[in-house]
């Protein structure tokens, strides 16, 4: 006896979609690495969120947050602009 009409057996659906944590990860890096560490924040965000993005394109269907990966990345490379404004910022405090 078969399931009934309109649901799959089980274990032959196309499983659960998840957030990938990586990606998460990396935009929250990002924020933060916005408004306190950018120097140290703002390339670990790019990287890590290039790397999600990497994973959940390897993997269509199993991950849910493509869009945490592209913020996160946007987010490192303006925080990576950042950097030398941090810098004149600091510069000019010390005095």
């Amino acid at each position: 006896m078969g399931p009934p009409p309109g649901y799959q057996p089980y274990g032959q659906g196309m499983g659960i979609i998840q957030p990938l944590r990586k990606a998460t990860t990396a935009m929250v890096c990002g924020i933060i690495g916005l408004l306190v560490c950018n120097i140290i924040l703002a390339p670990v965000a790019l990287g890590l969120g290039i790397s999600a993005k990497g994973e959940i394109d390897r993997n269509p269907g199993r991950y849910s947050n493509r869009g945490q990966a592209t913020a996160a990345i946007v987010l490192g490379i303006i925080g990576i602009c950042l950097i030398p404004i941090s810098f004149i910022i600091l510069s000019r405090v010390k005095k």
